[in-house]
C-alpha cells in the first residue's frame, strides 16, 4: 500500500488480487524459499491476502496452477519443500513427458517455431525438407524444448531460403568432433573460410552454438552434481553407522568417536581425497582398512562399506592397466614409484601392481621417480613389498634395472607415458611432448586438459 514502507509512492495491486476469480499460476515452484512457502501456505489454508501496510484481510478465490522440473517428493525428503504444502498442491498432476518422449511432436512444434521466428527475422523460411525431419525425430533433446527453439534459430540466423535441410540444424548437444590433426575442441564458436581471392583466411563467429555449447556443458555437469551429493550424503551416513556398528560390541561410544573424528578439518572434513585419481597406498591405509574389516569378521560385525574399499581400489587398479592396454603400444614409462610425490615410500604403492601386471605381459616398461634411483637406501622396503606382496617379488628384484635419473629420455624413449605424480618438471616434460606422445595421466597433471586425442585420463 502507498506509504506503507519507504519508497512506497502509489498502491500496487499483488499477484494473488489481480487472479481473483481465475488462475495463478506459479512456475518452478520447488525454487520457492522456504519462507515464502510458509506464507503461501497460509494463503492456501485461509484464502486470504494481507496487503503491506494495511490492517484488514482480503479474501480471494483463485485456482492454482503449479510447475516444476524437479521431483518435488524428493525435495520433500530432503527438507527443501514442505510436505504439508506438497499435500495442499498434489491434487491433480499432470506429468508433461520430455520433447523425446513426444516425436510426433517435434516436427509441429519446430514448424510453428519456423513460421514464428522467420516472421521475426524477416526471413523466407515456412517448412522443413525429408532429411531435416529425420534429423529432427532422430536427436534425443536432452535440452528439450529450448533446445528446439535454439536449433531452429539458429538455422534461420545463419541461412536464407524456404526449406531448413538437415545441413543447416546445429544440434549443442553433439560431441565434439576431430579437427583431423589428432585435437578435439569442446567448443566450435567459429566457421573458417578461405576469401574470395584465395589469400588468406576469414573467420565468422557462431557465437550462438558457442554459447549453446557452454551451457549445455554446465547444465549436464549440475545434474551429475545432484547425484554426486546424494551419493555423498549416503556414503556418510552408512560410513557412521558402520562405526556406530563395530564400536558397539567394544562398548565404546561411537557418538564421541565421531565427535573428535569431525574436529580435523584438513583432511577428515575437507576437500582432501575428493578428486577422482588414482588408487590409495602407502603404509597406513590399506592396512587400516584390512585391520578394521577383520576385527569385523572376529566380532560378527557386517561391514559392507569398508569391505567393499579394498575392491573398489582394485578396480582402479585395473582401470589403469586396461588404459595402457588399450594404446596398443608395448614400451611404457612410468614417471611416479612411490604412492606419493616426494617420498621414497614404495611400501604398497598401487602403481607397482600395475607395472607387475604389464611386466606378466612382456611390455617394456621404464621408470621415473625424483625421490627414489638406484642408490637410493630401500633394500627394508623391498624386503617389506616382498613379505606382504610376495606375487611382487619378480618386481621388486627387476625394479632397480628399470630406474632412470632422467624424466626427460623416459619421456622421449617410451611410447606411452604414465603419470602417477605431480610436480612442475612431470608437467614441464609432458606437457612439451604432448603432441606426438601417448599420455595416461592418473593424476590430473594439467589444470587446463589439453585438447588431443593422445591424452586420457583416468578420471576424466
Amino acid at each position: 500500500m502507498k506509504g506503507s514502507f519507504t519508497g512506497a509512492t502509489s498502491d500496487r495491486v499483488g499477484a494473488a488480487v489481480s487472479a481473483n476469480g481465475g488462475t495463478l499460476f506459479l512456475d518452478e515452484i520447488c525454487e520457492m524459499d522456504l519462507d515464502l512457502q510458509s506464507k503461501l501456505l497460509r494463503f492456501l489454508q485461509t484464502g486470504t491476502v494481507q496487503k503491506v501496510g494495511s490492517d484488514k484481510l482480503e479474501k480471494i478465490d483463485v485456482r492454482i496452477v503449479c510447475a516444476t522440473n524437479r521431483n518435488p517428493l524428493i525435495e520433500v525428503e530432503e527438507g527443501r519443500f514442505r510436505e504439508d504444502l506438497y499435500y495442499r498442491l498434489h491434487v491433480v498432476p499432470i506429468e508433461l513427458p520430455p520433447l523425446r518422449a513426444r516425436e510426433s511432436d517435434v516436427i509441429e512444434i519446430g514448424l510453428d517455431l519456423v513460421k514464428n521466428y522467420s516472421k521475426e527475422e524477416e526471413k523466407e523460411f515456412n517448412s522443413f525438407t525429408s532429411d531435416a525431419e529425420d534429423a529432427l525425430l532422430n536427436h534425443n533433446w536432452p535440452g528439450n524444448v529450448r533446445e528446439l527453439q535454439n536449433v531452429i534459430r539458429n538455422a534461420i540466423i545463419l541461412n536464407d531460403g524456404e526449406e531448413i535441410d538437415a545441413s543447416m540444424l546445429n544440434f549443442a548437444s553433439r560431441l565434439p568432433k576431430s579437427n583431423g590433426e589428432g585435437s578435439t575442441s569442446s567448443i566450435s564458436a567459429g566457421v573458417v573460410e578461405r576469401s574470395a581471392n584465395g589469400n588468406g583466411l576469414t573467420m565468422s563467429i557462431d557465437l550462438e552454438n558457442a554459447f549453446a555449447d557452454i551451457e549445455r556443458e554446465i547444465i549436464e555437469a549440475a545434474e551429475m552434481v545432484k547425484y554426486v551429493d546424494n551419493i555423498w550424503h549416503a556414503t556418510k551416513v552408512c560410513f557412521a553407522n558402520e562405526v556406530g556398528r563395530i564400536c558397539k560390541p567394544l562398548d565404546i561410544d561411537s557418538h564421541e568417536v565421531m565427535n573428535i573424528f569431525v574436529q580435523d578439518t584438513k583432511l577428515n572434513l575437507s576437500p582432501y581425497y575428493l578428486k577422482p585419481g588414482f588408487a590409495y597406498g602407502g603404509s597406513c591405509l590399506p592396512k587400516e582398512v584390512r585391520a578394521v574389516a577383520h576385527l569385523g569378521e572376529e566380532l560378527g560385525v557386517d561391514l559392507p562399506l569398508v569391505n567393499s574399499l579394498a575392491k573398489t581400489n582394485e578396480e582402479q587398479i585395473q582401470s589403469a592397466v586396461d588404459l595402457v592396454k588399450k594404446t596398443g603400444k608395448r614400451k611404457i614409462g612410468f614417471l611416479g614409484l612411490a604412492f606419493k610425490a616426494g617420498t621414497d615410500d614404495l611400501r604398497e604403492s598401487p602403481i607397482l601392481e600395475v607395472i607387475a601386471s604389464l611386466l606378466k605381459e612382456g611390455y617394456d616398461v621404464k621408470t621415473h621417480d625424483p625421490a627414489i634411483g638406484k642408490d637410493t637406501a630401500i633394500k627394508g622396503q623391498f624386503n617389506y613389498v616382498r613379505n606382504v606382496c610376495p606375487h611382487l617379488e619378480q618386481l621388486i628384484d627387476e625394479l632397480p634395472d628399470m630406474m632412470t635419473d632422467d624424466c626427460g629420455s623416459l619421456v622421449d624413449d617410451c611410447d606411452v607415458v604414465v603419470v602417477t605424480q605431480k610436480n612442475a618438471n612431470f608437467q614441464m616434460q609432458v606437457g612439451a611432448r604432448l603432441h606426438n606422445k601417448q599420455v595416461i595421466d592418473l593424476v590430473r597433471l594439467f589444470d587446463e586438459l589439453p585438447k588431443t586425442q593422445s591424452y586420457e585420463g583416468i578420471g576424466w
